[in-house]
């Protein structure tokens, strides 16, 4: 598989004190306000992410990383360049010690020309290790550097990452790239009630699904993506 890497230049303590805002405000946004609060997940912003885009966020650090990633990703990541890809990230924010994301994929186009990402904002000592979907054998190990942005293939792979020991909350920037062609599996249509749900309805629908218990991971609506 491809890794491709890039050590930022970014300010580090500028990057935790703005993912620290971040969290506030996703937790009192987006969390609270979808029942999301006691969603089973070490990282509350990373559970919340069906529901944001990062990189609407108008902060500084945010903007910045947004154009490095699109520089990044068009001279120097394979793809086609014929094609228009999109994006969409969300903060992960770990608070506890000893917590593990284990083996998951963001193949959520189902296409060759996707992609994940990552960039490191206080995230060492730890590492993650990357498979094919259907093996045992990791394919790669990639430590986990401050400043490092790291791109990789997402259809047909799977990674975790390690243990985190540390007091301070392990933060990175995670993200998905996909041309449009591949994102129309995110529509969504009811199978029991044919009939759009609108209104309170759908605001009840909404809240009863993300209860603690309920919670379903998944991608993000087709309109939160912005393009790259």
């Amino acid at each position: 598989m491809l890794v491709y890497k890039k050590q930022l230049s970014h300010n580090k303590d500028s990057f935790v004190h703005t993912s620290k805002f971040l969290a506030n405000q996703i937790a009192n946004e987006i969390a609270i306000p979808n029942g999301l609060a006691n969603a089973p997940h070490p990282s509350l912003c990373t559970a919340c992410s069906p529901h944001y885009n990062l990189f609407s966020s108008t902060m500084p650090d945010i903007f910045n990383l947004y154009k490095d990633i699109q520089m990044f990703f068009k001279e120097e990541v394979l793809h086609d360049s014929r094609k228009g890809y999109w994006i969409v990230g969300w903060l992960n924010y770990w608070p506890n010690k000893g917590e593990v994301l284990n083996w998951h994929g963001h193949d959520y186009g189902g296409g060759v020309d996707c992609f994940h990402g990552i960039l490191g904002i206080n995230c060492e000592p730890s590492y993650a290790e990357y498979r094919e979907v259907g093996t045992e054998d990791v394919a790669e190990k990639v430590e986990n550097k401050d400043g490092q942005l790291l791109i990789t293939h997402s259809t047909n792979i799977e990674h975790r990452i390690s243990e985190w020991h540390e007091e301070e909350p392990r933060i990175t920037v995670a993200f998905n790239i996909q041309p449009i062609d591949t994102m129309l599996q995110h529509i969504q249509t009811p199978k029991v009630n044919p009939a759009p749900k609108v209104g309170l309805q759908l605001h009840q629908d909404n809240i009863r699904t993300n209860q603690p218990g309920n919670f379903m991971p998944g991608g993000n609506p087709l309109n939160y993506y912005v393009p790259l």
